[in-house]
Formats: C-alpha cells, structure tokens, sequence
C-alpha cells in the first residue's frame, strides 16, 4: 500500500511543478508582460494557490519549482535567460516565505472558507495579498541592490509598477487555480461550492472583454479626445461579477488582465504603462469584491429560501401530527364515553335496586352512602368527558339571544333545594336582561359556580345569583360568604372552575374569580340592538 501513495505523491508533485514553471515562462512570451515588471507576477500568485488547497506534504512543490531555475539545462530547454545562478535561489526562498507564509496564514491563521467565495474572506484575502506584494517588492529590490544588480537609485524607479505587477499576479490566480487544485488535490473528497461558467458564458465574457479593449485602445488612436475612454476595460470584469458572483468574476478578471498587455501590444496602446496596470489592478480587486458580495447575497437567499421549505414541510408535517392526533383524541373520548359510562349506569342501576329490597335493613345506610358516591362518580365521569370533548373541539357552540331569567329559573329549580337541605340560603335576583350566549354551556358554567359555592358554604351562610349592566355588557355574579383562607383558596381552585375557564372562552366571555365574588361577562343584546363586542 505505501508504494501507490510514494507513486502519486510523486506525480502530484510533477504536476504543481510543472505548472509553477508554465506560470513563469508565461510571463516571458513575445515579452508582453514587461507591463507588470517582474517574471515572477504569476508564479507569486500560483504559490499562494498551491499553499493554500493541496495536502501539507505536496507544499514543497513552489519552493523546489522555483530552486530547479538554477540548472542551466531546464533553463535551456524552456528559453529562459538566468544570467546568475544564485537569482533564482535567492528569489525563491524569498518569494517562498512570502507568498507561501500569506497563503499559511490564510489557511490557518484566519481559516478562510475554500474556495474564496465570502465578501469576509474576500476582503481578507485581497488586503493580506496586497500587503504581501508591498513587502515581495521592497525585499526584491534589496536584493537586487544586494548582490549588485542595480542601485536604490534605480529600485526607486521601479518600486511602483513593481509592486502592483506582484499583486496582480498574486490576486487574479488564487480565485480561479484554488477550485481546480483542491478538486484535484483534495485528500478527502468533498464538494467544493464553485459553478465554473458555462461555455455559452465563458464565450460571452471573451467576446465582452475583446469588444471593451478594442473599444479603449482604439477609440482613443482614431479620435483623441476620447483618450480616456480605455477604462471602459473595467466594465465586463464588474459586469459579469454582478451577473454570475464570484465564480464569473474570477473567470472575467483573471481572462481581463491576461488579455490586456497583447491586446495593448497589438492595438497600439501609447499611454502610460503604469496607468494600465493600476487600472487593471482595481479591475480585478472590484471585480472580486463585487462577486465576493454577489455570492454571499446569493447564498443567503437560497439558505433562505431551504429554511422556507424545511419550515414549510415542517409545518405541514406537524399539521398532520396535530390532525392525526385531534383525531385519535375525539376517538378516546367516544370510546371512553361509552365505557365508562355503561358500567356506571348499570352499577347504580343495581345499587337502585339493591336500595329497594334493603330499605328497611341496617345495611340500607350503607347502601346509601354507595349510591351516593355511584351518583358522583358518574357525574364526574361525565363533566371530565365533556370537557375533553370540548377541549378537542368536538363540540358546537350556538350562540343566540337568551332571557337570562329562564337561565335563573332553571338553576333555582336544581340548586335551591339542594342549598336548604345544608342550611344555606340561595337567592336569585330577578332579571329581565338578555344575553347573546349558548344557553346549555352557560347553564352549565354557572351550575358549576353556584355548585362550587354551595359545597364550601357552611349553615347559616347565604349565596347570591344576580346580573348586572354594565356598559354594553352582562354581568352575572355569584356572590357568597365562604370562609376565605389558603386552604378554602386550594379547594376553590377545583376541576369546575376549569370547566367554567373553558366554557367562557368558547363563549367569548370573561371569567374573574376573587374571595367571595365570581362574576360572569357576556354580550349584551336585545330584539333590537345587537351589539358584537370583545373584551
């Protein structure tokens, strides 16, 4: 197993060097790039590419590229004039620890995302390189002034398109060579977030960029008035950086400054040399900002729009749930209805009979007391079924105009009885208001009100029913004399005020519960006036 690793970390290695050595001849062709004023634009920008995407072990491949300069033969056989040996080792070590050490830092000091496609790495990237770039061309032409090649005074003259060469070169490769490195290169094998530009689109910038260089290198020879109109070469890079994000971008900037110094060459391009390079160096770093940001604003658009259809299926999901769930609820309640009730109907029915045939023996007080708590339970059973029933929605609210009074008549009939047999005094006050309500569910809430009033009334005391108008609204208090007290508190706070919370929301009315005084409001309505107010 060990050979096939040696084997391909020896080809990976033939190949990054192979295209170091490819970017430095370039920059020799027909002498076109003496615009950037230094062979080593490209190979600078190449080394960061390679530091940046290949595995730790394959790093060396610059640094060993740029060493091989120095034998004579490789020189001979690439065309290459070295005219002292030491140059290129001095430049390479030089060189090495520059662009190498940026793209290190980057890497592994800031942790950029690979490929560069955020406006914050972006905008990392772009001011490290330019920093790099200054201290690549001071270093450069020390040495240079070192080993008594030219004077400062000289390096002085060179300085600035010496430095922006270096960092064309250094900014316009890294977009484009990292994709393709880390698909290549990459030892555990992910998907990399780069779209390269379709053929369709690739042929379209080719056609932008010839098309604005043409435009601004020519106009300016035929009608000199117009000698500024060659920065229209900016346009396709941020044209196609607003079009297609930083993949378009990097394609656009990266084929707009290797165009630019033939098609100079080739239009007759007479201005300043200097001016086109800057001019080309903030091309690129405009173009790779904008696609920078583009992409990051497309990004969040489609991480958007994913979050957008997860909360949708989510939702859709737990709709389902919540349906399914209602529905197996409503089933319980049925079942449970129907078996919990039968037996309890037919244990009081024997307890019924029992009572009869026993009325005159000493077990008939017991049998009482069972008759009793078989009542009880049967109406619990019932009051917790239909509140389950309503708290799933398996219940129809009729809202209509009521006489409050035959509320009052009904609960006088149940309740008044029940209250003299324990000594209390039940008084329901007349009423001839009307309410908007569903007669059976308030019946029903102030059966419990009045009920829970009498179970904690002792002899002596007296409990009030009656309505008021207050404003646009009814109402109804139960006022009573229980002893008020933390443990009278805890036995208020029982299962029938729940159902009474539950009723009054159905029915859109307001419940308050203070010591000795309920109060009940509802809408207010008559033949007349119907008045459709909330709280």
């Amino acid at each position: 197993m060990q050979k096939p690793v040696i084997k391909l970390t020896a080809i990976a290695y033939l190949l990054l060097i192979a295209l170091w050595l490819a970017a430095f001849k370039s920059a020799d062709i027909f002498g076109f790039f003496k615009n950037y004023s230094s062979l080593w634009f490209l190979p600078a920008g190449v080394t960061t590419a390679i530091i940046l995407a290949v595995p730790k072990r394959l790093m060396l491949a610059p640094l060993i590229a740029n060493l091989m300069l120095a034998i004579p033969q490789l020189c001979t056989v690439l065309d290459i004039e070295i005219t002292n040996s030491r140059e290129p080792i001095l430049h390479g070590i030089r060189l090495y620890l520059i662009y190498g050490g940026l793209g290190l830092l980057l890497r592994y000091g800031i942790k950029i995302k690979l490929p560069v496609g955020t406006l914050f790495d972006s905008h990392w990237t772009l001011g490290l390189t330019a920093i790099a770039a200054g201290i690549a061309t001071i270093s450069g032409i020390a040495l240079h002034v070192a080993v008594g090649n030219f004077s400062w005074d000289v390096g002085w003259g060179i300085i600035r398109p010496w430095g922006v060469g270096d960092a064309i070169g250094a900014v316009i490769v890294p977009p484009l060579l990292v994709p393709l490195l880390l698909r290549l290169f990459a030892e555990t094998p992910k998907p990399v977030e780069w779209h390269w530009p379709k053929p369709l689109s690739l042929a379209m910038q080719i056609a932008a960029i010839a098309a604005a260089m043409a435009i601004g290198f020519l106009a300016p020879i035929q009608f000199p008035e117009l000698s500024g109109l060659w920065y229209v070469i900016l346009l396709p890079p941020v044209f196609f950086a607003l079009r297609g994000g930083m993949p378009s971008a990097a394609t656009s900037v990266f084929l707009t400054t290797m165009f630019a110094p033939p098609a100079a060459y080739f239009l007759g391009y007479g201005g300043e040399q200097f001016s086109l390079q800057l001019l080309l160096l903030i091309s690129s770093v405009v173009g790779l900002t904008i696609g920078a940001a583009i992409s990051d604003r497309k990004r969040a658009y489609d991480a958007l729009k994913q979050s957008e259809t997860s909360l949708e299926l989510q939702v859709v999901e737990r709709t389902m749930q919540l349906e399914e769930a209602n529905d197996f609820q409503k089933h319980l309640i049925r079942t449970l209805g129907h078996d919990l009730r039968h037996p309890m109907h037919s244990l009081n029915m024997i307890l019924d009979g029992l009572s009869r045939d026993l009325s005159e023996k000493p077990q008939a007080k017991h049998l009482a007391q069972a008759q009793s708590l078989g009542r009880s339970a049967s109406e619990f059973i019932t009051s917790v079924l239909d509140f389950a029933r309503r708290d799933a929605g398996d219940v129809e609210v009729h809202m209509k105009e009521i006489p409050l009074q035959n509320v009052f008549d009904l609960l006088s009939a149940i309740f008044v009885s029940t209250a003299e047999a324990k000594g209390i005094q039940l008084k329901i006050e007349e009423t001839n208001l009307i309410v908007l309500s569903d007669e059976i569910l308030l019946n029903e809430a102030l059966s419990n009100l009045i009920d829970n009033s009498i179970r904690l009334s002792v002899k002596g005391q007296e409990i009030r029913l009656r309505a008021v108008q207050v404003q646009h609204f009814i109402q109804i208090e139960v006022i009573d004399q229980i002893k008020t007290g933390e443990d009278c508190h805890q036995k208020q706070m029982g299962f029938g005020l729940e159902i009474i919370n539950q009723i009054c929301v159905l029915l859109g009315a307001k419940f308050e519960r203070k010591p000795n005084f309920a109060t009940i409001t509802l809408k207010r309505t008559n033949s007349k006036n119907l008045i459709s107010s909330s709280f």
